[in-house]
């Protein structure tokens, strides 16, 4: 299964937004560990500055009392992904 790459979002009314990348399919520089916080091991998942990344969403998404997703390509290669994840 493909990996998602980048994920990002926008609450319209407020603006807020969240913008988070994840599992890149080359090893990452150090320089760009140090300045990202993202952290890819072979025995777990991508950590952003400690944390899971699929956590970092979750965590945005519970500030809303109602979340509706929205992708390009989402029913057939996004949702799936995020699934698996």
């Amino acid at each position: 299964m493909p990996h998602i790459t980048q994920i990002a979002a926008v609450e319209p009314e407020s603006g807020s937004s969240f913008n988070c990348y994840l599992v890149p399919k080359v090893p990452l520089a150090a320089s760009a560990r140090q300045i990202t916080g993202i952290v890819v091991s072979d025995s777990g998942p991508m950590m952003v500055n400690g944390k899971p990344a699929v956590h970092k969403l979750m965590t945005w998404i519970e500030g809303f009392p109602i979340v509706i997703l929205v992708a390009h390509s989402g029913r057939r290669y996004h949702f799936p992904v995020l699934n698996s994840t």
